[in-house]
């Protein structure tokens, strides 16, 4: 029984991670709106949190497509990814506002890695690195930003690509009474020698400033 609890925990944690990468369109609309929704690839179409991004051009975060976006680039590589970091942490600033976090899949981690000498490899043991996040530091543009690797087995995160997060901005909002918290009691089915147990949760990731947030993807790898 203690073995099903604890893979039924672990599958729950990787369900609602995925739920944080999501679109929010899953399970009848009722799926949380994660960072596909939040930071979007295409940003001029659809509503977020009610507000049409097609009619308010305020509400839009910003894409930068790898390929297209920085002259003399075609893809996110070693050579590459500096150059590409400060042109976006430069054009999502605004005196001391912009992300503070850099969230990057396993392609662009590596590359990001790779950009950086032994001497600068400099994980925040204090901060995020302490949580068991594997982070390095992006130094430019006059900031400190954690860098963080959102990849591994059966991640979530998509790949080839990098979100520019200002986490002021972006909050995990629920309800205090359904904050994965159990009810109506444990019930025994009449044909199973078993106990179900229902959980509610009701939240959902919010976002309410888009100025500073940006994604960077790169649509062709191979060019």
């Amino acid at each position: 029984m203690e073995e099903h609890m604890m893979a039924a925990e672990t599958e729950l944690e990787d369900r609602f991670v995925e739920d944080l990468h999501s679109a929010g369109t899953a399970d009848g609309g009722k799926q949380i709106g994660g960072l596909q929704l939040a930071i979007p690839t295409t940003t001029n179409s659809g509503s977020y949190g009610g507000i049409s991004r097609v009619d308010n051009a305020i509400w839009r975060t910003t894409t930068y497509d790898a390929n297209s976006a920085f002259t003399g680039i075609t893809q996110v590589s070693s050579t590459t990814v500096k150059t590409i970091f400060d042109n976006i942490m430069i054009a999502r600033s605004r005196g001391t506002k912009g992300p503070n976090l850099i969230l990057c899949s396993q392609e662009h981690y590596i590359a990001y890695t790779a950009a950086t000498v032994n001497i600068q490899r400099i994980t925040d043991e204090s901060e995020l690195g302490k949580l068991g996040f594997s982070t390095l530091k992006y130094f430019g543009a006059s900031k400190s930003v954690d860098v963080v690797l959102e990849g591994g087995i059966g991640s979530a995160m998509p790949s080839n690509v990098t979100y520019f997060i200002d986490t002021n901005a972006l909050k995990f909002r629920y309800h205090p009474d359904r904050n994965f918290v159990k009810f109506g009691g444990k019930q025994s089915p009449v044909n199973q020698d078993a106990i179900v147990q229902h959980i509610g949760f009701y939240g959902e990731l919010t976002m309410n400033n888009p100025l500073h947030m940006a994604k960077l993807y790169d649509s062709n790898t191979g060019s």
